[in-house]
């Protein structure tokens, strides 16, 4: 395979991937807002913060508020990790690679993008945006479901699993950073009222609420969910369930050797960073320690240097080796 089919392969993935979960983060965000307390709402400069946009979004706009926030995120032409830009992006890898993909694909991401380009900025509103971002989420599950089902498990198919999973790892990271930035922002003894509330719209906004409860159980407390969802290596959007799927398939490519090195030392500092937590469900009545907000960002801020160095492999590996 060509390295430059090879990177619009990885770049389609990760640009549906970015999309999805966009969608999901900006969804879940607004529905934390409206359950709780007066007083105790996370501002919405949290999500400029988390997707590291807080320059960008200075440069076009004044105010930070809900309609800014979501139409720089959803709708905006000139940000380019919007999810409108995130559509357009999959769609022009999707165009230039129509002969190895499955026909459909190519019309669903299409149908998406131009639903997107007619329907987003007049769904700014809650209940519209509510309604658009939901569809991007549910045709960006179609589409990835649809590549899972029909391609043949070759380098097609690898390519957009180093995608799809390497920007998987990076959207998961940064909801969890959501969480700590909201928990910084208050004194602890006030949080300690909602926090449990906080923690299972992060559970939400991952799709993560059935595998975590029959995993730790009913009880969702903070120690508990960061402890599932940084190192738990058989759920697909937890940290360490994602560099596990890295591994598999940078196994299967050649020269894995740099790529490898670099997805074991994150794996490592993901094995590393335990929170004070029980271990087994019988343990439910047991006190769980709090968590140390501080600790959790300064470790993600490390893993997102990780990523970045895991992607650096990547490029000098396979699309900038002139094979």
């Amino acid at each position: 395979m060509l390295s430059r089919v090879a990177e619009r392969l990885y770049w389609l993935a990760r640009y549906l991937e970015r999309a999805e979960n966009t969608a999901r983060l900006l969804n879940v965000f607004s529905q934390t807002i409206l359950d709780l307390p007066k007083g105790a709402e996370p501002s919405w400069d949290t999500l400029l913060f988390v997707s590291a946009s807080e320059e960008a979004f200075h440069q076009r706009y004044q105010n930070v508020n809900e309609r800014n926030v979501a139409k720089f995120l959803l709708a905006d032409d000139d940000n380019p990790v919007s999810i409108l830009n995130s559509v357009r992006a999959a769609r022009e890898n999707a165009r230039t690679t129509r002969e190895i993909l499955p026909f459909e694909v190519w019309e669903m991401i299409n149908e998406l993008y131009l639903d997107l380009k007619t329907n987003a900025q007049q769904s700014l509103a809650r209940v519209p945006r509510y309604e658009m971002l939901q569809r991007v989420v549910r045709s960006c599950l179609e589409i990835t479901g649809l590549l899972e089902g029909a391609l043949v498990r070759g380098m097609v198919r690898h390519f957009i699993i180093l995608g799809c999973y390497l920007e998987r790892t990076d959207m998961s990271s940064r909801v969890l950073d959501v969480g700590a930035a909201m928990l910084l922002q208050h004194p602890k003894e006030r949080v300690a009222a909602y926090e449990g509330l906080l923690w299972r719209h992060q559970l939400k906004s991952l799709n993560a609420q059935h595998a975590y409860r029959t995993t730790m159980g009913p009880r969702v407390e903070a120690p508990l969910v960061i402890k599932f969802l940084i190192d738990n290596p058989s759920f697909p959007r937890a940290l360490g369930g994602c560099l596990a799927a890295l591994r598999n398939t940078i196994e299967n490519l050649p020269r894995p050797a740099a790529p490898l090195r670099a997805l074991d030392a994150a794996h490592r500092r993901i094995r590393g960073y335990q929170p004070d937590v029980v271990d087994e469900v019988e343990d439910y009545d047991e006190p769980v320690e709090p968590m140390d907000a501080d600790e959790l960002h300064h470790f993600l801020d490390q893993i997102q240097s990780d990523l970045i160095t895991i992607h650096e492999t990547f490029d000098a590996t396979w699309f900038l080796s002139g094979d």
